[in-house]
């Protein structure tokens, strides 16, 4: 059965293959040069984790499912409130020298946020949740020519 997604899911689906991309990159990276910084720092540990989750969630919104859309709101929610996070205790404290001063890593946090919003509001929107519990609901279809030659 083809079904059809919207372009915004599509965008989802894009986002979440990207962090997926992204940390398997840098994981691999750090087992290649460094594999004494992946078992001390628990951050490395933290990423993996988030990129099994994402892997989950890429599963759940192609196949459309329920906990697929959960799970990436909570993934997304999560990784938009690290990023605001980060900015208000630097605001807080002061401490302006922790954040970068270039062009790329204050485009890249900008892009994280924005994105995770994006993906928290999208997926709340009410006609995206009728769809995906829609797609739950549908009653199951006979395949097996055995079970139809029966009735």
């Amino acid at each position: 059965m083809q079904i059809n997604r919207p372009f915004g899911l599509n965008v989802v689906l894009a986002y979440f293959v990207t962090y997926i991309c992204l940390i398997s990159f840098r994981l691999l990276v750090d087992l290649d040069f460094h594999l004494y910084r992946l078992i001390v720092q628990p951050y490395r540990v933290a990423e993996l984790g988030f990129g099994l989750l994402s892997v989950l969630v890429v599963v759940g919104l192609k196949r459309m499912r329920e906990w697929g859309r959960v799970l990436a709101i909570i993934l997304a929610g999560v990784n938009a409130v690290s990023v605001i996070w980060f900015y208000v205790t630097v605001l807080f404290f002061g401490a302006w020298t922790l954040v970068p001063h270039q062009l790329w890593p204050n485009v890249k946090v900008l892009l994280t946020l924005g994105l995770g919003v994006y993906v928290v509001w999208y997926l709340s929107q009410p006609i995206i949740r009728r769809a995906f519990r829609h797609l739950n609901t549908l009653p199951p279809t006979v395949t097996d020519e055995s079970e139809s030659a029966c009735d």
